[in-house]
Parts: structure tokens; C-alpha cells; sequence
């Protein structure tokens, strides 16, 4: 997501946009910018969540090594950001490999489940992608357990919706879509506002941390 959005050369605009919106200032060029991204993001969500879903349970390493692969060309895009080196970045970057063993220590404990807590806390991990270039969100919905979840409620919904799965499934499903959706739009406002403010203040350490966080995934 955020990687994706550096490489189009859109990622300011998009930070700028989402700021102005959860301020209640409304842009006919903001509103147009947000609907595009979000609509298309939601579009590939429902169509590609089962699919997705099943390649993961199914095929799990290939698809581990694409995610890899797919978050590696953004590395030289952050590197570009953050270079020349600096002893802001290089702290950056080793407080973001602490923050990913960390996560992954929680992978080795207990973190399965669906309690509302743990799906609103994936839902903010999930908004991390679309708006922190060299952040997976995906991948920290995996270390946290919640991946293949969520991907199955996002299908079940959609096909609830469109009559494959019946209603009644469809509305169960909300119970792990809602609370994973609020996370979500807790997440772009908040991080998104977080990210201008630090990127303006603490351009360095910033960088690094984004670093440190794909070193320890990669």
C-alpha cells in the first residue's frame, strides 16, 4: 500500500489528503485522490480476499515469498528518502527490528483468536500499509495471527451479499469485518496525521524505524 503509493510518486499527496479530511476540510482534488485509492483498494479486497485466502492455506511458503519479494523492491524507495546515513536513522532502524522481534514474539505465544481488541489492534496494522512506505501490514496481521481470519470474513461477507453464503452468515461475519474496519479507519486518520508530524520533525529516525521494520521482516 504505502510502498505502492511512494513508487507512483502520490504518497505526499495521499498523506496530505487524509489529513485534510480528518480535519473537516473537504478538497474537491483530496475527496477525488481519496475515493480513487480507497475505492480501488476496496474493490481488490472483495474480489481477491478468498482467493488469497486459499493460496495461503494452500501454497503458504510461495506465498510467503512473494509477500518478501513484493515488500523488497520498496527498499531502495525508503532508502532513497533516508539516505545520507545518520545516527537518527540508524537509532530509527534498530528501534524498528526491536518493534519486529517483538511481534514476532507474540507470534510464538497465544495471539489466535477473534476477540474485538485483537481484530481492532489487526485492523490498525492493516491501515499501517496503506500509509507507512516499507510497512507490511499484512505481514503483521500474520504475526498476529489474524490473516487468514479476516481474509475468510471479507469473503464470507461478500458472498453472503451476493447470495452464495446466505444472510445470516454474512451478518456473523461483521462480527470480526466491524471491529477490524473501525481499527482501520482509527488507523489511516491517526497514523497518517502521526506520520506528516513526524516526518516534518523527525525525517531521520522515521526513515530508520521504516527500515528496521522491513530488515527484521526481510
Amino acid at each position: 500500500g504505502g510502498t505502492m503509493l511512494l513508487a507512483a510518486g502520490i504518497y505526499p499527496m495521499f498523506i496530505a489528503a487524509v489529513a485534510e479530511i480528518s480535519t473537516l476540510r473537504f478538497r474537491p482534488r483530496s475527496i477525488i485522490l481519496l475515493a480513487t485509492v480507497f475505492g480501488a483498494a476496496a474493490l481488490a479486497i472483495l474480489l481477491l480476499a478468498g482467493a488469497v485466502r486459499t493460496l495461503v492455506i494452500n501454497h503458504r511458503w510461495i506465498m510467503y515469498s512473494l509477500f518478501i519479494g513484493l515488500t523488497l523492491g520498496g527498499v531502495p524507495l525508503v532508502w532513497r528518502l533516508a539516505r545520507p546515513a545518520s545516527l537518527g536513522l540508524c537509532l530509527g532502524a534498530v528501534g524498528g527490528f526491536l518493534l519486529m522481534l517483538l511481534l514476532n514474539s507474540l507470534q510464538s505465544g497465544d495471539v489466535g483468536g477473534e476477540n474485538n481488541l485483537l481484530l481492532f489492534l489487526s485492523g490498525l496494522a492493516g491501515a499501517s500499509a496503506m500509509i507507512l512506505p516499507g510497512v507490511s501490514g499484512g505481514y503483521l496481521l500474520l504475526l498476529l495471527g489474524q490473516y487468514e481470519t479476516i481474509l475468510g470474513a471479507i469473503d464470507t461477507l461478500k458472498q453472503g451479499l451476493l447470495g452464495g453464503a446466505g444472510l445470516n452468515v454474512a451478518l456473523q461475519s461483521l462480527s470480526i469485518v466491524a471491529p477490524v474496519g473501525l481499527g482501520v479507519l482509527t488507523g489511516i486518520v491517526g497514523v497518517s496525521n502521526l506520520i506528516r508530524w513526524l516526518l516534518h520533525r523527525f525525517a531521520k529516525p522515521t526513515l530508520g524505524v521504516l527500515l528496521g521494520l522491513r530488515r527484521r521482516r526481510d
